[in-house]
């Protein structure tokens, strides 16, 4: 088994974003803004166990690098209210949603572009004049998760191009984004459903790359992929043993197979190139 450490990749950033916090830290206080610090505001409209485990994560790299986050729970009525107060906040550079949310996932269109550091807007476009001229002169983010997937295997030297590559799962958070993003690149993209689980067994041994973000335990079995396959789990399912991720546990004991690691996979790398966006907005804020 080769594994993708995404553990390690996400080490390398943060080191890197330690430092452009102080620098930023720096040019502010130069502006005589002493103090101001990179500041990511994380909401969410209920009380969730399991997202609360991925928001401690974001709160600890945070201070790890020196940047601010802060963590509010608001009433699934008020999430939109706490979005445009947000987005008003000169003091705010990014806002995430943590999901999954009680509340209408249409709320997320609302949060400005050059705020939208997890990349979740629907049509990554605008909503309304004020929008429209702030995308124009900033760049909008792409899907944090869809990012981090292909920084991960960019740094480990895995080569897409001429590759039959199968993504499982269509949802806002992997599997569109990252089709998008692979389609727009060129790449030989093929996406399934969880519907499709039926035929995933005769088709998914045709390809060299699998990434699986639906959410359901186990769905992936180990005789479903081909010798030497490239494997990425981004799922996050729950079942009696707890978190678990898209693919059996028996998927582990291929050994020709390169793949994400059970823990440290994609995970820290999403929330690493989460807060490479943050810096970016507050950069472009300067």
């Amino acid at each position: 088994m080769k594994w993708l450490d995404g553990a390690e990749l996400a080490s390398y950033m943060q080191e890197q974003q330690a430092v452009e916090v102080r620098r930023l830290k720096g040019a502010w206080a130069e502006r005589g803004e002493k103090g101001r610090t990179p500041k990511l505001l994380i909401l969410q409209d209920h009380e969730n166990k399991v997202s609360e485990i991925y928001v401690k994560k974001k709160l600890a790299y945070a201070e790890e690098i020196g940047a601010e986050a802060e963590f509010k729970i608001v009433e699934p009525e008020d999430l939109a209210t706490a979005i445009a107060t947000a987005n008003a906040d000169e003091s705010v550079d990014g806002i995430i949603v943590q999901l999954p949310i009680l509340g209408d996932y249409a709320v997320l269109d609302t949060i400005l572009p050059e705020k939208d550091v997890d990349g979740l807007r629907s049509d990554n476009g605008t909503g309304g004049e004020a929008s429209e001229q702030a995308a124009a002169a900033l760049p909008i983010f792409q899907s944090a998760t869809a990012e981090a997937i292909n920084y991960l295997l960019t740094a480990y030297d895995v080569e897409l191009k001429g590759k039959k590559i199968a993504i499982i799962g269509y949802g806002r958070l992997v599997g569109k984004p990252l089709a998008r993003m692979w389609q727009g690149m060129g790449l030989d993209v093929s996406v399934f459903r969880s519907k499709d689980a039926a035929i995933l067994p005769e088709v998914l041994p045709e390809f060299d790359v699998v990434v699986s973000g639906t959410g359901v335990a186990g769905l992936v079995k180990p005789e479903m992929l081909k010798t030497g396959a490239v494997v990425v789990d981004a799922g996050t399912a729950t079942d009696k043993n707890g978190i678990s991720g898209d693919f059996a546990p028996e998927v582990l004991e291929r050994t020709d197979l390169t793949m994400t690691k059970k823990v440290g996979g994609v995970g820290p790398v999403t929330v690493a190139t989460l807060f490479a966006h943050l810096l970016q907005s507050a950069r472009n804020r300067l």
